[in-house]
């Protein structure tokens, strides 16, 4: 069985402020020596300059790429750029690979050609797409019937000694849930109150509920706040589930479908206000109250086709020096793509995330650059297709050059320009205490000041697809601003200083993680 990642997620949250104040004893009693030559981490974290990442940064946001929209020649042009780039640095090609392109074939979800049909047996009701639901999932063919269970809103948060899930099965069934997660309405601290932890994204409800073994989930578009089911039609939700990798074998067929609050009264023999009131009564006792429907089951039928858009990651290496460690591998990675072209605007997409891809390059020359070479092989990995839904990360772990359980470390950086000059989030650092560590060891000569609070958007980049893989990951972020996904996330409006700081952060956490005297297990991997 695979392991849970998400009860041992929360089960290391608690090492983070335990990590705080270890690291403070360990810096006082080292020095803050980064352990392995630090006189050369040093040296070459400085060659991270911010003219340099302007220069990539001002490249890759330019009309030359048009926007680097997945199957527009703008992402082909900046893959060949970023392989140009790697080839400047005498990286070497990954694997048996020829290239520094890793290709692959995604899948648009074709709506003229998708059909689902809903039926609930008792009453044989049926319900039509577009006003009663949504269809969530990418692609699928094929017929469910199964029993449904009602879970909530499909959360288990040990942090919050909340779990949907306890002492319910919900083995081969489809899950009933509902949007968000408790307490969203409330100032009281329950959860985060108004801001949403990843409990409540979408991609995290389904994951959990596949990893407990449900066939299907349908959602409910909260009952108390009576939203409609055509409002989950968002670019994030709805838009990135429409696409699909060609061969994604790991994934079977999973349905989520979104319906209203409304039809919903009909598996309730209390009618729409008992559904309400389970809402109500949740939200007062912050307790969960799931149980099973009797007697009912619901038929899903999916006929849904897509058509192929190809794409490409560009992966570089550069090996390890040491016998014993060099086929271990830390990854370093960014996501190159963005929008394209919406009507005639280009979406430059400079912050998202041409900065991120910036450090990439800019650490990438540093590691190449160095007299010393690391003792662990370094991956160095431009994603494609993270805004279709982080295909390209999805890709690269499942055709990885190096063996996953070899991978001891992923390093991220997504969006890392805007916002507070001096101010990073750290994303996931729960995952591992030693990658957060590192973090705390490295910005003890950098002075940034660390943040945790963006784990909403842990789903949402491409780290997740190794942490789903129980590989340690750190997540660098500077947050959400008012032209993220605009036309007006332009080059002229980036803190090339601050992308600076952070990917020498990330630099020297790389370091840290290719040259540490520990073992592979060590890194801690999350497992049961």
């Amino acid at each position: 069985m695979k392991p849970n990642f998400f009860l041992t997620y929360t089960k290391h949250f608690i090492s983070i402020f335990l990590a705080c104040s270890a690291v403070a004893v360990w810096i006082g009693a080292h020095g803050n020596d980064l352990s392995y030559d630090a006189a050369e981490a040093q040296r070459l974290m400085k060659s991270i300059t911010p003219d340099e990442l302007k220069f990539h940064i001002d490249t890759l946001a330019s009309e030359i790429f048009v926007g680097r929209a997945v199957g527009n020649e703008g992402e082909v042009k900046a893959a060949n750029y970023l392989a140009a780039q790697f080839e400047r640095m005498n990286l070497q090609k990954a694997g048996k690979n020829i290239s520094f392109l890793q290709k692959f074939q995604t899948l648009k979800r074709s709506e003229s050609n998708a059909s689902i049909e809903v039926m609930f047996e008792r009453g044989n009701f049926s319900f039509g797409g577009g006003e009663d639901f949504v269809i969530l999932s990418p692609l699928g063919n094929g017929k469910l019937i199964a029993e449904i269970v009602f879970a909530g809103y499909g959360i288990t948060a040990p942090e919050y000694e909340y779990d949907d899930y306890a002492n319910i099965d919900v083995g081969q069934k489809i899950v009933l849930i509902m949007l968000y997660e408790p307490g969203r309405e409330s100032q009281s601290g329950y959860f985060k109150g108004t801001e949403m932890t990843r409990h409540g994204l979408l991609a995290a409800k389904v994951e959990l509920a596949r990893q407990k073994g449900a066939s299907a989930v349908l959602l409910i578009t909260e009952p108390t706040g009576k939203k409609a089911v055509t409002q989950l039609r968002d670019p994030y939700i709805d838009g990135r589930s429409r696409w699909v990798l060609a061969h994604s074998p790991e994934k079977p067929i999973f349905p989520v479908v979104g319906i209203n609050a409304d039809i919903v009264e009909t598996l309730f023999s209390g009618g729409y206000q008992a559904l309400d009131s389970l809402q109500d009564k949740i939200e007062e006792t912050r307790r969960p109250l799931s149980f099973p429907i009797p007697d009912l089951k619901i038929k899903i039928e999916m006929q849904i086709s897509g058509e192929p858009l190809s794409a490409q990651n560009v992966v570089a290496i550069l090996p390890g020096d040491s016998s014993t460690l060099r086929q271990e591998a830390v990854v370093i990675g960014a996501h190159f793509d963005h929008l394209g072209k919406v009507g005639e605007r280009i979406n430059p997409g400079a912050d998202d995330n041409a900065s991120g891809v910036a450090g990439l390059l800019e650490i990438a020359e540093a590691f190449s650059e160095s007299s010393i070479r690391p003792r662990r092989s370094l991956l160095f990995v431009a994603f494609s297709a993270e805004e279709l839904g982080l295909l390209g990360s999805e890709y690269f772990v499942q055709n990885s050059p190096i063996p996953l359980e070899k991978i001891n470390a992923m390093i991220n950086l997504d969006m890392i320009g805007r916002n507070h000059p001096n101010e990073v989030s750290l994303i996931g650092a729960a995952a591992s205490s030693k990658l957060h560590e590192m973090s705390l060891r490295a910005n003890a000569r950098l002075g940034l000041n660390i943040k945790y609070n963006g784990e909403q958007y842990f789903y949402r980049s491409d780290q997740a697809n190794f942490a789903r893989r129980n590989i340690p990951i750190i997540f660098y972020n500077t947050a959400i601003h008012e032209d993220y996904h605009r036309f007006t996330d332009t080059a002229d409006k980036i803190d090339h200083g601050k992308v600076s700081k952070i990917s020498r952060l990330a630099f020297l956490v790389a370091w840290q993680a290719a040259n540490a005297d520990l073992r592979s297990s060590q890194f801690e991997r999350t497992s049961e």
